[in-house]
């Protein structure tokens, strides 16, 4: 078990939560689960995060690296939309489920499922999401 402010970090996604259990087979991480106010947030620049939070999260490891992640109770999503060709953010997608599972390959969100009736609503970006606390990655 991690208490007191655990962060995981993997593949620029930083991962905190209330208590932290990691599971490892042949000293390779094969999950990890989160509870009490899990969140997972990616840094897209200084001033927008893509964020994942729940509360409870299981992160599933292929060769130390998230290849899943499991978000059970009150699952929210708040997601920069890019151009492909651009940099900056051209608008803002938050999505709020009973549960959701990302699949994810090299950094990159390669597909969700959302469950339980999802909600969504986009617009033009804001600065500021779910969670504002981001941890120097040092």
């Amino acid at each position: 078990h991690l208490y007191i402010n655990p962060v995981l970090w993997n593949q620029g996604n930083q991962i905190t939560s209330d208590v932290m259990d990691i599971f490892t087979e042949n000293q390779q991480i094969t999950r990890a689960e989160f509870v009490g106010s899990p969140m997972m947030v990616s840094e897209l620049d200084t001033l927008h995060y893509n964020q994942v939070a729940g509360k409870q999260m299981t992160a599933w490891f292929r060769d130390n690296q998230i290849y899943r992640n499991d978000v059970k109770g009150n699952a929210q999503t708040i997601y920069f939309m890019q151009e492909d060709d651009s940099p900056e953010p051209v608008g803002l997608m938050s999505i709020q489920s009973g549960a959701a599972t990302y699949y994810i390959d090299n950094n990159t969100v390669e597909g969700i499922t959302y469950r339980n009736q999802p909600v969504y609503q986009w617009g033009l970006c804001v600065e500021k999401g779910v969670n504002d606390t981001w941890a120097s990655q040092s």
